[in-house]
């Protein structure tokens, strides 16, 4: 029964999808550290507020709001650069530099002389995350079987909720200058793995014209050696499928141009997506994210907020889970 499991093209565990696997919970570990880096903040902030701030100055309401939203402007600015680099410099090199602005959260945070130092940690933070969702569903989804590429997509939200559970119990147990040191190693690991293990996509090598290349991507990401006679064939054939239609020019891209924003299929893409938007935020989830703690603090509860906030951070993951299955 085991055997039948493994062979069936649309397992995870199967052996030819190995390495997207491998792939997909390397570059999930920065997804992983940006839920940290989210969750984090929420009993955090009860700390700054109090008589015992580990900081050695004080901190405002307003500037409190600043280190909240900070996050959201830092994510657009991740969307936009993620949008023009992803295409010319290939997934690779772009999961690279996505490490160094999350990096530079957390030695910002240590050092933290003055708010500022916190608002542009957040903006930084942001940045990476603003990335992860525009690069990580192209990336995985040039390297992965059609079959499983949805299941190897969700994972990536399910990471950054496990994150933010993770920041949650951070927050509330260990002292504020521990965790930069103890979360630092999540982006520093996510780096090294990225550098060794993952490569550059078949088809972004293939608009490249790079074909060697790209054919070695291929055979690396459906784990099909040169030995193995029959699947190679396979691989070879399928490979060269990919090839003819990304190299004819009946399939290659024009050039964007304003009309193309206002076909009907564009239309009713957009009026799809505005409804996900708008439900997601105008439901307050941002806001319970970042200042949840103290919500429930003000809420008048008997239980401690901490412990509350880290309740809803294991119901968030429930939910993630749910629509990965």
């Amino acid at each position: 029964m085991e055997t039948s499991y493994l062979k069936r093209s649309n397992r995870l565990l199967n052996q030819r999808n190995r390495h997207q696997l491998l792939a997909t919970v390397i570059i999930n570990l920065i997804c992983l550290a940006h839920g940290i880096g989210i969750g984090w903040l929420s009993p955090t902030l009860r700390k700054l507020q109090s008589p015992d701030t580990p900081l050695q100055f004080p901190i405002s309401v307003k500037e409190i709001s600043w280190i909240g939203s900070a996050l959201g402007l830092g994510s657009m600015t991740g969307n936009i650069l993620s949008g023009l680099f992803l295409h010319r410099i290939g997934g690779r090199l772009c999961l690279l530099f996505m490490a160094l602005p999350h990096s530079c959260l957390w030695l910002l945070v240590y050092f933290a002389k003055s708010v500022d130092y916190l608002i542009v940690g957040r903006f930084l933070a942001g940045i990476t995350g603003g990335g992860i969702y525009i690069i990580h569903p192209l990336f995985l989804s040039e390297i992965s079987d059609a079959n499983i590429r949805g299941t190897l997509a969700s994972m990536v939200m399910l990471s950054v909720n496990i994150g933010i559970l993770i920041g949650y119990i951070l927050g509330t147990y260990l002292a504020y200058h521990l965790i930069p040191l103890i979360v630092f190693i999540c982006p520093l690991c996510y780096f090294i793995l990225v550098f060794i293990f993952i490569r550059d996509s078949p088809m972004h090598l293939i608009h490249k014209c790079n074909f060697a290349a790209a054919e070695q991507s291929f055979r690396y990401y459906r784990n099909i050696k040169e030995e193995e006679e029959s699947l190679s064939m396979m691989a070879i054939g399928e490979f060269n499928n990919i090839k003819d239609t990304l190299t004819n020019d009946d399939n290659k891209p024009h050039k964007v141009v304003l009309k193309d924003f206002f076909t009907p299929a564009a239309i009713k893409g957009y009026g799809m997506a505005a409804v996900i938007v708008i439900a997601n935020q105008f439901s307050g989830l941002f806001t319970m994210l970042n200042y949840m703690s103290d919500i429930f603090a003000m809420s008048g509860s008997s239980m401690d907020p901490n412990t509350s906030t880290i309740i809803i951070g294991s119901v968030q993951i429930l939910g993630a889970y749910g629509a990965w299955l």
